[in-house]
């Protein structure tokens, strides 16, 4: 026979809370403690919001005013346009070594390439259009090879081995030499 739970006690508030269950009272708890959390991040929200409001009229009130104030940043850059010729000259090197025609460059240098040659170092001159490079080649043929195949290239426009020294130190002897490569004008 199954136990018949008779209760004769009135329905009152305090007799409600005697009827909940022991675990639902960490659950309730946990959930009170969220919405009192929730409530405090929206007073929170709600602080920030009255900042970034008063910020923002302030910064309106500041542009407002200076609307009305004469331009005088306009005369200050138009007199700052006037550079001294030794920064001229400066910007435009500059501008010459950025407007390299490195693709083209490198495009053909990787066509030249020799398996037995390794491209160490490259410096550009852009006002005579002129590429110094550092190479070390396993042998001397191979250094001939790859200054022969710089040669057959149609964007080069002269080659030249400036020197070249065999590494004794080194077991494997390798040939480190450096040359001069002039380029043709490449149209955009």
């Amino acid at each position: 026979m199954k136990p018949l739970r008779i209760d004769f006690a009135p329905r009152t508030r305090t007799a409600l809370l005697y009827r909940v269950p022991l675990w639902l009272w960490p659950l309730l708890s946990f959930a009170l403690m969220l919405v009192l959390g929730a409530l405090w991040q929206l007073g929170t929200l709600h602080q920030h919001t009255e900042q970034a409001q008063a910020d923002l009229a302030d910064t309106r009130e500041r542009l407002s005013q200076r609307a009305g104030q004469p331009r005088r940043a306009a005369a200050r850059s138009a007199q700052a346009l006037v550079l001294p010729p030794e920064q001229v000259s400066a910007i435009n090197a500059a501008v010459r070594q950025l407007n390299l025609p490195w693709d083209e460059l490198l495009e053909t240098l990787e066509a030249a390439a020799h398996p037995r040659v390794a491209l160490l170092e490259l410096h550009p001159e852009a006002a005579t259009r002129r590429l110094q490079g550092v190479a070390e080649a396993k042998s001397a043929d191979d250094m001939i090879a790859y200054i022969e195949r710089l040669k057959a290239q149609e964007l080069l426009d002269g080659v030249l081995l400036s020197s070249h020294q065999v590494n004794e130190q080194d077991r494997n002897k390798p040939v480190r030499f450096e040359f001069s490569i002039t380029w043709k004008d490449v149209e955009p």
